[in-house]
């Protein structure tokens, strides 16, 4: 979700690029335009992914209801919908909640859903210290949201804290990989699947915050 004031200014432009008939306070470039058709598109693009996330969020529900005492495909709903909220904030033109708070939370939702991405690659293939990375998830998600809830009207500070929290997300990122390369030697059923469809996904992680 961009400063609502940022975002005003340019749809602003837009419509007067858009009918000609309107005199501009200043002038209107080619690229204040390009700008922000840039940004639709960006906008447009996350909430679809946003959906596409809901429905793959729901089947993993669906798979571990059927099987609740593997809980390997909740913790990947549970990433999921830690992303979900990460990406409608960046595709929503409207506000929630007060501007500062849901940027802070939704901020804090990157790292978290990273951390049960580890959880469900560390259940898929059946890895060690599974409690020692659930009880270092829950720790670091409490610190994590506390922190940017009480930095929430400090710019600076909550840009630094993103930056930092971009910690874990290399860690999951690395992890993922050895993982899932490990699983394709061992002929691990479906570790190609997930080797291709993380690297897509680390793919856009890297992207977004690139």
């Amino acid at each position: 979700m961009e400063n609502p004031g940022i975002q005003e200014e340019t749809l602003h432009l837009c419509r007067i690029a858009g009918t000609g008939s309107y005199v501009p306070e200043r002038v209107v470039t080619n690229a204040d335009f390009e700008n922000y058709i840039h940004n639709l598109f960006n906008q447009r693009l996350f909430i679809i992914l946003t959906f596409l996330c809901l429905f793959i969020m729901v089947y993993c529900v669906a798979i571990y209801s059927s099987n609740p005492k593997d809980v390997t495909y909740l913790y990947f709903a549970i990433g999921l919908l830690f992303v979900i909220i990460y990406f409608y904030d960046i595709g929503a033109e409207n506000l929630l909640l007060d501007f500062n708070l849901q940027r802070a939370l939704c901020r804090a939702c990157l790292p978290g859903s990273m951390c049960f991405i580890m959880l469900f690659l560390n259940r898929f293939f059946n890895r060690k210290y599974h409690k020692q990375i659930l009880i270092g998830t829950i720790v670091f998600l409490v610190i994590d949201v506390v922190l940017y809830v009480l930095l929430r009207n400090q710019n600076a500070l909550v840009e630094l804290l993103f930056n930092v929290m971009l910690v874990p997300v290399l860690i999951t990122i690395v992890y993922g990989f050895v993982t899932s390369i490990q699983g394709v030697k061992k002929h691990e059923p479906y570790s190609v699947n997930i080797l291709i469809g993380f690297s897509a996904a680390s793919f856009l992680a890297v992207h977004d915050v690139a």
